[in-house]
């Protein structure tokens, strides 16, 4: 598990997002910014129920190819145009929907 040492703050949470069988992205509002919020420029994204697969290169992963993050795993993006590229799509493995959580620090 990594050590969050980060000395910017939390502008944006999101909680129990979808994981399932299309392939998505994070909140553009919460990537991007918005008037009342800055620009993400890192991101710790969780897989809390299921494993899936992920790209950063704004390439769609697929259910069996892309970087695989097994639940529980945590990504840790430290770069605006990787946190805006990332995608992400349910492993081939699983069998149900699971849900994945992400914070946003500027």
């Amino acid at each position: 598990m990594p050590v969050i040492g980060s000395l910017r703050r939390t502008v944006a949470h999101d909680a129990a997002v979808t994981i399932d069988t299309t392939v998505r992205r994070l909140a553009i509002g919460n990537v991007r910014g918005t008037a009342a919020q800055s620009m993400a420029e890192e991101a710790l994204i969780t897989s809390n129920t299921v494993t899936m697969r992920w790209r950063d290169d704004g390439t769609d992963p697929t259910s069996t190819a892309g970087h695989r993050a097994f639940a529980n795993t945590i990504i840790h993006l430290i770069n605006r145009n990787r946190i805006d590229a990332f995608r992400y799509v349910r492993d081939s493995t699983a069998t149900a929907n699971g849900t994945l959580e992400a914070s946003f620090l500027a």
